[in-house]
Parts: C-alpha cells; sequence; structure tokens
C-alpha cells in the first residue's frame, strides 16, 4: 500500500461513489475498484460493503479510514519539516482545463510558471468547461 492508495481509498470513504471518486483520483471506476480490492487482500478484511447502488464503510473501514487519515496527516507533516526554507514558493497547483486550453493556453503559460516558480508541481485535470466550477467548488481545482 502506497499514499496514492491511501489517498484514494480516504477519497471514497468520503464520497462513497467510485465513479466520482475515480474521476478525481484520475482512475477508471474499474481501476479504483481493483485498487480497492488489493488493499481489502492486503487488510485482510472487506473495507466497503457494495453493491450496484450503494457504497457503505465497514467497522474495519472505518478503523483504516483513520490509519490512512493518519499515515496521510504525517506524510504532509513530515514533507513541511522537510521542506526547504529558503523562500522559494513550493507545493502543488491544481489546474482544471479544458483539451483544447491544453494545447493553445497552456503551453506558454507553463513555460513562465517554470521560470518564475521552479519548484511548484503541477497537476491539471481535463474536462468539460462547464464542470470547472464544480472542481473549484470541490477543492479539486
Amino acid at each position: 500500500m502506497d499514499f496514492f492508495e491511501l489517498d484514494a481509498f480516504l477519497k471514497l470513504s468520503q464520497t462513497l461513489h467510485f465513479a466520482k471518486t475515480a474521476q478525481e483520483v484520475n482512475l477508471s471506476s474499474s481501476a479504483l475498484s481493483r485498487l480497492i480490492s488489493r488493499l481489502e487482500e492486503e487488510t485482510g478484511t472487506a473495507l466497503f460493503e457494495r453493491n450496484n447502488r450503494e457504497v457503505h464503510l465497514t467497522e474495519e473501514g472505518l478503523k483504516f479510514a483513520k490509519f490512512a487519515e493518519k499515515c496521510i496527516g504525517e506524510k504532509e507533516h513530515l514533507l513541511e519539516e522537510l521542506a526547504f526554507n529558503d523562500g522559494e514558493v513550493r507545493g502543488v497547483l491544481h489546474v482544471y482545463a479544458s483539451v483544447t486550453a491544453c494545447y493553445t493556453i497552456m503551453p506558454p503559460f507553463l513555460k513562465k510558471l517554470k521560470e518564475k516558480y521552479p519548484h511548484i508541481q503541477l497537476n491539471i485535470q481535463t474536462g468539460d468547461p462547464a464542470a470547472a466550477v464544480d472542481a473549484v467548488k470541490e477543492g479539486r481545482a
């Protein structure tokens, strides 16, 4: 198990919706389902009860969610402690853009961004421009 898997598990435990979570973590629904199955195999227990209409955390899933939150929190705390304190802007910039924007607007933007802020990591999510406001409201962009 790794931090990506723990993060995906936590997002699913909050949304209780495979399709929404899969989109958030940039996986297909079937890939997310396989990821959860691997976690369940590794832990030796069912973390979710699921059927065609509903997803619920099991008691073991609730315990695992607390563990995952603690691990992610400790990781973030450690990274903050280890981060360079040289006045440079650092972190992850989450951007939501249409595919067209990725081909037209993003290349010059990325060039300037990298020149001015070389330590910024970029996470780009593509999709329908109409969904951009929701992506911002949900904290994905």
